[in-house]
């Protein structure tokens, strides 16, 4: 993941991430490592029409799942943080 960071997402640093964000990363980017990417830059640097553009065009077929039942992007945004904060595997 790395060498992706380094080449799409250089402002990036991989190495003072917590723990929890690495796993979202690869939870949001299960089938699609881009996905889990674009969404850990949004966690970053982005607001709400680089997320709107996010889960409409770049999403895997893992974050449509995440998404469908969602009625408004506060909800998305809620459930990502949430997840970006705690890690996904948590009890």
């Amino acid at each position: 993941m790395q060498p992706l960071i380094t080449k799409f997402f250089p402002s990036i640093q991989m190495s003072k991430l917590p723990d929890e964000e690495v796993q979202a990363i690869f939870f949001y980017g299960q089938q699609d490592i881009r996905f889990g990417l674009l969404i850990m830059n949004w966690d970053h640097f982005g607001g709400d029409d680089e997320l709107r553009e996010i889960l409409a065009i770049d999403s895997s077929s893992v974050g449509v799942k995440l998404f469908v039942d969602y009625g408004n992007l506060d909800q998305v945004k809620h459930d990502l943080i949430d997840v970006w904060s705690n890690g996904p595997f948590e009890d």
